[in-house]
């Protein structure tokens, strides 16, 4: 079976112009999709037998001018797999964020 390119041409307009159709046949990325079944297993956990999400404090050298750090993206890939986090700067008043508690602390680039 083979498709004239007209035809072949005509689809990927129509796929380029319809963002309903685009968002029906994309699938999300394995790494996307391990992310939502463990948050959902984190909130079905919080929901059903009252736990709390884990809270990790990370701490960083704080934000760059004309980047974003890799602390940031780990901070985020953090809260879509369901933990609380909480980013500090080394600057911060971090002592106080340990006494209020937290499951386990990720330090990067310490001065």
């Amino acid at each position: 079976w083979e498709v004239s390119p007209g035809d072949l041409a005509g689809a990927m307009a129509r796929f380029v112009g319809d963002a309903r159709l685009r968002r029906r046949t994309t699938c999300a990325a394995p790494g996307e999709l391990a992310a939502r079944q463990h948050r959902f297993v984190m909130t079905a956990r919080r929901f059903l037998l009252g736990e709390t999400a884990p809270r990790v404090l990370s701490m960083y050298a704080g934000p760059h001018p004309t980047y974003l750090r890799a602390e940031t993206f780990r901070s985020h890939a953090l809260r879509r797999h369901g933990y609380e986090v909480v980013d500090a700067g080394y600057g911060d008043a971090w002592e106080a964020l340990v006494a209020e508690g937290c499951d386990f602390a990720l330090v990067a680039k310490a001065p």
